[in-house]
């Protein structure tokens, strides 16, 4: 029996998402990272950082900044996540109370609250509060997913 595989574009983009998603950790772990140090970090060439950083660049994750001085040539350029870039939500439905927590891409709380729900009146009601109050207090223009 065989098994078939995504075609070979669809293992290309996979790869080249895990390979973004790895510099984007490392510059979230390592704040003011240069794409120098990032070839090292990687063992990525520094063409393929190049283009990672640059798509991160285009999608508004990252930013670039003036780096820390050398003691040779130019200064390298730091780069950092955009702590805008989107919102996180966390949700906590519980049996008397529904929870949220919204943060920034670094952690930071921006917006918590807390409203009763009653879950004998079913899945349905909960859920339609959770997206009244959510709408109500959250600005979703920043929001890329939910889950």
């Amino acid at each position: 029996m065989q098994l078939s595989r995504e075609p070979a574009s669809n293992d290309a983009q996979g790869k080249s998402a895990e390979k973004e998603l790895a510099v984007l950790r490392l510059i979230h772990r390592h704040p003011d990272v240069s794409r120098v140090e990032l070839v090292k970090q990687t063992g990525f060439s520094a063409g393929s950082v190049s283009g990672i950083v640059q798509s991160l660049l285009t999608k508004h994750l990252v930013n670039e900044l003036q780096g820390r001085p050398t003691s040779a040539g130019r200064k390298p350029l730091a780069l950092n996540i955009r702590n805008d870039a989107a919102y996180v939500v966390g949700v906590d439905l519980g049996s008397f109370y529904l929870r949220v927590v919204v943060t920034d891409m670094l952690g930071n709380i921006l917006q918590k609250f807390r409203t009763e729900t009653n879950l004998l009146d079913g899945r349905e009601k909960c859920c339609e509060e959770l997206s009244t109050s959510s709408k109500r207090r959250l600005p979703l223009q920043k929001f890329r997913s939910a889950g």
